[in-house]
């Protein structure tokens, strides 16, 4: 069965509308920044239920990304972390 477009519409309006309000919710709860983060979230992965296909194609093209942008995100790098480490393990106590 075809939805019609106005059954179509109404879900997106839906989907809109449950994405501000998971927003305000743990905005109000929490702080602004988590808040918005988990709208983005809820909004991303409305949209890879809605296009499985679309959203596994993404996906596999972000994975190569994925370690990149973390790292980028969080403003580290593993390599310098572990030399980090190493280099305070061996270091003797005195």
């Amino acid at each position: 069965m075809i939805p019609s477009r106005s059954q179509v519409s109404r879900e997106n309006l839906i989907f809109v509308l449950l994405t501000i309000a998971v927003f305000l919710v743990i905005n109000l709860s929490n702080a602004f920044q988590a808040g918005f983060f988990s709208a983005v979230i809820f909004f991303f992965l409305g949209f890879a239920y809605k296009y499985r296909q679309k959203a596994l194609r993404t996906f596999l093209i972000y994975l190569p990304f994925s370690g990149t942008v973390s790292y980028w995100i969080g403003h580290f790098s593993y390599q310098l972390s572990v030399i980090s480490y190493q280099y305070l393990r061996l270091k003797p106590e005195a």
